[in-house]
């Protein structure tokens, strides 16, 4: 299994000069391999956007930018046929892995689903407009059945107080917690060819 990549090959392959073999690796060796092909593809459009125009003289010198468009378009579409290989790939891996969650078997997928549907909930309890406590007194000025101003005092309630809200969000969390270790320890095994 190769792990690590000869750019000069990458190159070739990248130009469409070479064929690929199939490369076999694990989920996780993927995912990374994933994030720094994102990182390429931005560095790609940064430079290419850098190198759109340039100003010039009419006796025809001119200040050309450190790189050209038209390779940082060919590079771009390069890394992108590598990034979108390797996440189908994964994205097949994780349709076909099961791992138990909560006692019932569920694939990777859908493991993946409930973390973003933990970290939803999360940001939700965190927003909500929450008090210290479950209910309290403020007094305020109103005005009586003839129209005169008063002090009442009006009563103020939460059905979810901040003591309770922060023992939800660590109850989501530590769901999103075990969960994680479970698809990382499946990303670890599970192995794709690309």
């Amino acid at each position: 299994m190769r792990r690590h990549r000869d750019p000069v090959l990458d190159t070739l392959y990248n130009t469409g000069n070479v064929s690929r073999m199939a490369e076999t690796m694990t989920v996780d060796d993927a995912l990374r391999r994933i994030a720094a092909l994102k990182g390429q593809l931005g560095e790609q459009r940064r430079r290419g956007e850098a190198s759109v125009s340039w100003t010039g003289t009419p006796d025809g010198a001119e200040d050309k930018p450190a790189f050209d468009l038209k390779a940082c378009i060919e590079k771009a579409n390069g890394v992108r046929q590598e990034l979108v290989t390797l996440q189908a790939a994964v994205h097949v891996a994780n349709s076909v892995a099961k791992i138990d969650h909560n006692g019932r078997m569920i694939t990777v997928g859908e493991a993946v689903r409930w973390c973003e549907e933990y970290k939803s909930e999360i940001k939700w309890l965190k927003g909500l407009d929450s008090q210290a406590q479950q209910k309290t007194g403020r007094e305020e000025f109103g005005y009586d059945d003839e129209g005169k101003r008063v002090r009442v005092v009006k009563m103020h309630y939460c059905a979810l107080p901040q003591a309770e809200r922060a023992a939800a969000v660590d109850a989501v969390q530590e769901k999103l917690d075990r969960l994680n270790l479970l698809i990382n320890k499946s990303n670890r095994k599970t192995e794709v060819t690309v």
